[in-house]
């Protein structure tokens, strides 16, 4: 969860201006740049004919034409009125404080131009003034731009999924098995690293430490360089029996930052955000990775870096997951497990970039095997999910009870084990509920 400079953008924009096809840009509302809606309208903007092709926005959501329809992100409530209640809507959205998805949602948009997203009627880029470089300069209303047909896009299926309405005993046997020590000297060391801040030395070592705690639990072990000067991620497999060509994603990522997202010597513990996730890919590992499981399908364990710079590592694999047609049944996320914000211990599941049925089935999984765990939902964004949300395979999201913003110290110094409502009891119930979901997604009986 980061922060990004803004030249991206810009660069995003002037890149697509070679193709000789023209669609006009709605661009830039904000009160303090002078670039009014109606001095658009003045040169000729048609929005009554956006709705057949994709089109980027940049503008304030007061200042949009004021209708509220429902759409694909829940993250705006308004957009340009001439566009039928049934177009579906890339939303690219970022709202200080909470700025640091920007970055990546653009590269979507970008994704999106080439031709890879097809199925969006309007791609709108929500961004609020100020932020790191302060506030975005209008476009030309002469940009050019790719006019593909729009049409309402399916949003991925969970189709493939049986769902079970009876516990397994075997399931239960390995919930059970989840450990509140192992879990918790998974996290010491974690958080004895000075910082595992993506491009510092310490990120390396935690690499390190994760390859070899996989490989200690019998797992071969991949990692996976996606950027110059970032630690690698780390995918250990758990092979599948008797169908190993299907494969569940199990995700958490291993970076993390101080109040400074680019200082790599700051103390960063990064306990909850997310050394409690790691910790959860040990447990799976340990207890799922064990031959007695005798899984039929394939779980993979990713550690993702570069998730505060703008889920970097996770886009990266997802890409190339995808690039190799693998055949994903599903893939969960945990982030943020530990910090006990609600006089009760509770899991939330994400309703941002995950799949409704496949969330509504995990929660009922947890409810089935871990019945002490009270579960709701939070619309806080963005985690390692998203990237493979957006390449179209099911996902489903974990968080303690309250979302990321109700620990007091998220991204801060003070993410450590040892503090008031920290509760280590909370990340081995959600690290149980994961399992189980895991487990119950790779076919187990």
């Amino acid at each position: 969860m980061a922060v990004f400079p803004v030249s991206v953008l810009l660069c995003l924009l002037l890149a697509s201006m070679s193709t000789g096809q023209h669609l006009h840009v709605l661009y830039n509302m904000s009160s303090s740049v002078q670039c009014p809606l109606s001095s658009l309208l003045g040169q000729g903007l048609d929005v009554r004919g956006l709705h057949n092709h994709f089109a980027l926005i940049r503008a304030e959501e007061s200042t949009l034409l004021q209708h509220t329809f429902p759409f694909q992100d829940t993250c705006a409530s308004s957009y340009v009125g001439s566009l039928a209640k049934n177009d579906t809507i890339l939303t690219i959205f970022s709202n200080e404080p909470d700025t640091y998805t920007w970055y990546t949602q653009v590269q979507s948009c970008s994704s999106l131009l080439k031709g890879s997203w097809c199925g969006f009627d309007m791609c709108v880029v929500h961004l609020a003034k100020g932020g790191e470089q302060g506030v975005y300069s209008c476009l030309p209303a002469s940009t050019r731009f790719v006019a593909m047909p729009g049409h309402a896009i399916q949003p991925p299926s969970s189709s493939h999924i049986t769902r079970r309405t009876t516990a397994s005993a075997l399931i239960e046997t390995l919930v059970s098995q989840v450990s509140v020590q192992q879990l918790f000297e998974g996290l010491v060391h974690l958080t004895n690293i000075h910082t595992r801040q993506s491009q510092s030395t310490g990120a390396v070592e935690a690499a390190g430490f994760i390859e070899a705690t996989f490989r200690k639990y019998g797992l071969p072990t991949r990692r996976y360089a996606f950027r110059e000067g970032y630690s690698d991620n780390i995918v250990a497999e758990i092979r599948g029996r008797t169908n190993p060509q299907r494969i569940v994603i199990v995700g958490a990522h291993y970076d993390c930052r101080s109040e400074t997202v680019s200082s790599v010597t700051n103390r960063a513990p990064g306990a909850n955000d997310d050394g409690t996730g790691v910790a959860m890919l040990f447990e799976l590992a340990r207890i799922l990775g064990n031959p007695d499981a005798r899984l039929p399908f394939t779980i993979q364990l990713a550690a993702f870096s570069g998730e505060e710079q703008g889920l970097f590592g996770s886009y990266a694999y997802a890409d190339f997951v995808k690039e190799n047609k693998a055949d994903v049944v599903a893939m969960l996320q945990g982030d943020m497990l530990g910090y006990q914000s609600v006089p009760y211990l509770g899991l939330d599941f994400a309703v941002r970039y995950t799949t409704p049925d496949l969330t509504d089935y995990m929660d009922q999984i947890s409810h089935m095997y871990v019945p002490d765990l009270a579960t709701g939902t939070n619309n806080g964004c963005c985690s390692d999910q998203r990237p493979f949300f957006e390449n179209g395979y099911i996902t489903a999201k974990y968080g303690h009870a309250g979302g990321a913003t109700s620990d007091p110290e998220y991204h801060k110094t003070g993410d450590v084990i040892n503090r008031p409502d920290f509760s280590i009891e909370l990340v081995r119930m959600i690290t149980q509920a994961m399992l189980a979901g895991a487990a119950t997604l790779a076919d187990l009986q």
